[in-house]
């Protein structure tokens, strides 16, 4: 397939999924994208991304505060937008701060501290928000802390993540961010061996083990609920988990190769997509990362992505998942709780909370979960949201149930990890 302009190999990895997804957004996009030759790829961007191993150097070496205080006045300057103003002395900050306090003492531990922030749209005039909900992230969770600190942003550095910036700006924002920060390039696999080489420590398939050092270490890391493109987080998020809880939830017995000689026989499409080697041999021997590659096509195609854009899916993304329930034996009456999460622009990514739950407070360290989210309508400001502490996490018959405590002060409640995460986003994020 292609896929930024070059042609497209695909490795049999999930980077094969995302492609399907790139390859459909840039056909609308391209058109309004800086030009990148390939062959300025190869030949300029090593060397841009050395430049930035440089600095990543000195950052290194410098002291936590003035490494705040540089990105601080750095993405001021590198936003073009009006600032966007935030409250330090928000009682919601206040609350985040005493929550960490009280946790350490009574646990002789520090919390982890989550700050999850909602993603503005990355293109448009909103586009400077990230910037801005960057710089108001670090103050946050410094403030909350109480001391300085070194919060990592989990950020993308790929392709299809900074297609919007100048190839100069890529190559010095990959290089910088993705090490400095939790850097992940979701099509590693599709880089040149210098670029590769000089970016294998943000290769995907080490970030869950990045940020679980960094949380075991009782560190601060701040990501987006969602991606900045509706259609990224509704597809590659919503879509997908709807098939992973399925899946678990799917009839006795039903092994992964009788659902997937179900789908064959139900679905003609799944069999026609599955021999037609749009994604690689590797993937292919997985009937469940094949079925997620399949119902991201189907949820593409025809009008799919605009559709999605809206919130809505397509006719063939719902034929395609009512097929899959089929084969794997569930009703199809599963459908109504997709619909209404894919409506959302923050989907409540329980599988993204259990990781770091699981973890953090399933290994007996509290987490602290700091929400973050922008403005709507066009209009300019950040606000923080009320924070919530899971402080236990234990594993029963396979589910996961949780100590959380809302507020300081308040008394802690049992939750199952599903109810948790979904209470959390519907009440802190529009």
């Amino acid at each position: 397939m292609i896929a930024f302009g070059v042609a497209y190999a695909p490795t049999g990895t999930y980077e094969d999924i995302l492609a399907l997804l790139a390859r459909e957004d840039l056909k609308r996009a391209a058109a309004g994208l800086p030009p990148k030759p390939e062959a300025a790829r190869r030949f300029v961007e090593p060397f841009l991304q050395l430049a930035a191993k440089a600095l990543l150097a000195a950052a290194r070496l410098a002291p936590a505060e003035s490494m705040l205080a540089v990105q601080d006045k750095v993405y001021r300057a590198l936003s073009s937008g009006p600032e966007a103003p935030y409250d330090l002395g928000s009682p919601e900050l206040a609350a985040a701060g005493e929550l960490a306090r009280s946790i350490a003492g009574s646990a002789g531990v520090e919390p982890a501290l989550v700050c999850m922030f909602s993603h503005p749209p990355v293109t448009g005039e909103l586009v400077h928000f990230n910037l801005e909900l960057v710089r108001s992230a670090l103050s946050g969770l410094r403030r909350a802390r109480g001391r300085a600190c070194r919060p990592s942003l989990v950020i993308a550095v790929d392709r299809f993540a900074l297609d919007t910036l100048p190839l100069h700006h890529e190559g010095l924002y990959a290089g910088f961010m993705g090490l400095y920060h939790l850097g992940t390039d979701r099509l590693a696999h599709s880089r040149a061996w210098p670029e590769s080489l000089l970016l294998r420590g943000a290769a995907w398939p080490s970030l869950a083990g990045r940020m679980a050092r960094r949380l075991a270490a009782g560190g601060e890391l701040f990501l987006a609920l969602s991606g900045g493109v509706p259609t990224t987080g509704r597809i590659l998020y919503t879509a997908r988990e709807f098939l992973l809880r399925a899946r678990r939830e799917r009839a006795a017995g039903v092994s992964p190769l009788e659902v997937r000689v179900r789908l064959r026989a139900e679905a003609p499409a799944f069999a026609r997509f599955e021999d037609s080697g749009a994604v690689g041999a590797a993937l292919r021997v997985s009937v469940w990362r094949m079925i997620e590659a399949w119902v991201t096509f189907e949820l593409l195609a025809d009008d799919g992505l605009a559709r999605a854009d809206r919130g809505e899916l397509s006719a063939r993304g719902q034929d395609a998942l009512a097929s899959c329930l089929r084969a794997l034996g569930c009703g199809a009456e599963a459908l109504a709780d997709l619909e209404e999460e894919f409506v959302r622009e923050t989907p409540y990514r329980e599988r993204l909370f259990r990781f770091l739950i699981a973890r953090t407070a399933g290994r007996g360290r509290p987490i602290i979960f700091l929400p973050l989210t922008h403005a709507r309508g066009g209009k300019v400001g950040v606000a923080f949201g009320r924070p919530a502490a899971v402080l236990q996490a234990r594993r029963e018959e396979g589910a996961w149930r949780l100590r959380a405590q809302a507020e300081p002060g308040s008394a802690p409640r049992e939750f199952p990890l599903g109810e948790f995460c979904r209470a959390f986003v519907r009440s802190r994020y529009d």
